[in-house]
């Protein structure tokens, strides 16, 4: 068994389609086939079932990607490994969020404490969807993802680190901004708008409103964080919020219509947002994501 033949069948599984896997593998349909046949051939059995153009992983073609899938993942740490230590444990870090970028906490403050003391150290932080950063730390895109619970998986590693208490935005002229405090069931007739510049906020909207009993009407969700605002200011919906984060961007200043927003507590404990840390154990880790991480943990067990 060879690893050029484990790199043709992993293509072949995922294409589903002997051209298409030799097209992007840049060899020919026949030398494909050609080593898939050698490796079936090693192994005893047959792999795919053929049906008319596509082909199917049977159950030992399923056996073998798990496998093959392990395989390439300790390749990709033997070269991170490799460069790690040619960069002599500098290196870069790439972290992905889906957090608010404007709630300032002691998570940010530890990332900017980390950066002033190693600054020979390439620091990268992308915001991505729950999916995505999901996935991207799986697959090794990245090295420490900060997102909630739903990072709480098998196949990673997350910690809880604080919650950020929600609330609800309304417009100022609207009856339950005179009320301060209200409870779920009562917006539940209300449009929602979503402010996916944080991306769990579309999620959370659900999942809180599912908690209360009912689904809400979401009709605008988009990244546009001042035009959600804006439409909310205007009457077209509520919009749930970290309380924290509305309070730090009021005290930053406010225009106009930013006047005109009234935020809303809520009465159920559940409304929170959770804020954790999370990596995955089984990938190799960088001498300098480690450095990192193992400063966010420390961290934590001082707030605590």
């Amino acid at each position: 068994m060879e690893l050029n033949q484990l790199k043709c069948f992993r293509e072949a599984a995922r294409q589903k389609n002997i051209t298409r896997a030799a097209a992007t593998l840049r060899i020919t349909q026949p030398a494909l086939s050609k080593t898939i046949n050698r490796l079936e051939e090693d192994l005893g059995v047959r792999l795919f079932e053929r049906k008319n153009k596509s082909i199917e992983l049977n159950q030992y073609g399923q056996a073998v990607l798990e496998h093959a899938e392990a395989i390439f993942s300790e390749l990709d740490d033997i070269r991170q490994h490799i460069a790690d230590i040619q960069a002599g444990g500098v290196g870069e870090i790439c972290i992905g969020s889906t957090l608010p970028s404007s709630d300032q906490t002691w998570l940010q403050a530890c990332i900017r404490d980390f950066i002033l003391t190693h600054q020979k150290v390439r620091v990268s932080q992308h915001q991505l969807s729950p999916e995505a950063l999901r996935e991207s730390l799986i697959s090794g895109g990245i090295d420490i993802a900060v997102g909630g619970s739903f990072l709480d998986c098998p196949e990673l590693r997350w910690t809880e680190l604080y919650t950020l208490r929600m609330g609800v935005l309304v417009c100022a002229g609207d009856p339950l901004a005179q009320e301060g405090t209200i409870s779920l069931p009562n917006i539940k007739e209300r449009p929602f708008l979503c402010n996916n510049s944080n991306g769990e906020m579309e999620l959370l909207t659900y999942e809180l409103c599912a908690r209360a009993g009912f689904k809400p009407e979401v009709r605008v969700a988009s990244n546009y964080s001042a035009m959600i605002g804006e439409l909310v200011s205007r009457g077209l919906g509520v919009m749930f919020v970290p309380e924290r984060v509305f309070q730090n961007h009021l005290s930053s200043g406010s225009g106009s219509w930013e006047a005109n927003l009234r935020l809303c507590r809520l009465k159920e404990e559940y409304c929170v947002l959770k804020c954790g840390v999370a990596v995955a154990p089984d990938r190799y880790m960088a001498t300098a994501a480690q450095a990192l991480y193992g400063a966010i943990m420390e961290r934590r067990e001082k707030d605590q």
